[in-house]
């Protein structure tokens, strides 16, 4: 409803995954830089980690996007413990399948397909996304696929995505087998403050807007209350644009962007960090003039 009057063509701050809309600040470039290290260096095995919200799965789309005419990829993000095999799913994230086999019937349709793509100097990449959810047993089911490597000749390669759970999962004493064929492991970190301000301008940017929204202090409020998640970036700006319309605002103030974080704080289901002066803040009579931010 807002975007006819801040003369956009999408909505910059949706909460859905979206590649083209990726801000690689640095950690993400460094974990972007790891994941290609990793293929191109044929490890086994990548493990990727963060907390919930700081774009992992959005990355996973851009490697995908990126490499898809490399690899033959498998994407599973919603793969859990309870499952009693990981195979099906493997093969139905590959096309392969989509009739329940049994696990005779099931090894063998993977195996052959692993030799057809090698035949076609093609490599297998299986991402699980959200990977803290498997367990010890289809963790140790992905180990076991990865025997079908050969001596030589890397056929399947395997990056697991997931939340900090992911990272105790692995330093038990029974995945040390799993633990010592992990090649790529990185932790992706929240936004730093300047790069908040360039995450926003970036979004509104791609969104269809010439100009800066959010006065530098808005820009900096939203990194105190978000610290830097984008997930929560998101929320924060989505919030003020609305209250923006609402108001017929034409940049987006600390002043109401603090007004819409307190009303959506209310009942504390969305975790942003205190800010002791935000009611202050939202009730400040002056009004800010934002300086121009260089495009990204």
């Amino acid at each position: 409803m807002y975007k006819r009057f801040y003369r956009l063509h999408s909505k910059p701050f949706s909460l859905l995954p979206d590649s083209e809309f990726l801000y690689l600040g640095a950690t993400h470039r460094t974990a972007y830089s790891l994941l290609e290290y990793g293929l191109l260096t044929e490890a086994p095995f990548m493990v990727l980690t963060g907390d919930p919200g700081t774009g992992k799965t959005s990355l996973l789309h851009k490697l995908i996007a990126d490499t898809r005419d490399l690899y033959s990829i498998g994407f599973l993000s919603n793969a859990r413990y309870d499952v009693e095999y990981l195979l099906p799913w493997i093969l139905l994230a590959l096309g392969l399948n989509t009739k329940q086999l049994d696990p005779v019937e099931a090894q063998h349709l993977f195996t052959k397909f692993l030799d057809e793509q090698a035949l076609r100097k093609r490599r297998v990449v299986l991402i699980m996304d959200e990977a803290q959810n498997l367990g010890v047993k289809l963790l140790e089911e992905l180990r076991l696929l990865s025997n079908l490597n050969r001596e030589k000749s890397l056929q399947l390669q395997i990056i697991l995505s997931g939340q900090p759970d992911l990272q105790a999962l692995l330093r038990r004493v029974d995945m040390t087998q799993f633990a010592q064929r992990v090649v790529v492991d990185y932790h992706i970190q929240p936004f730093t403050e300047e790069e908040v301000a360039q995450y926003i301008h970036h979004r509104v940017q791609l969104s269809g807007s010439s100009r800066p929204l959010f006065s530098p202090e808005a820009c900096a409020l939203t990194y105190r209350l978000s610290q830097g998640n984008p997930r929560l970036i998101n929320q924060v700006c989505e919030m003020a644009l609305t209250y923006g319309f609402a108001q017929q605002a034409p940049i987006i103030t600390a002043k109401l962007l603090a007004q819409a974080a307190l009303d959506r704080k209310k009942n504390r289901i969305l975790p942003l960090s205190e800010v002791e002066d935000l009611a202050s803040i939202a009730a400040a009579g002056e009004e800010e003039t934002p300086e121009c931010l260089e495009p990204v």
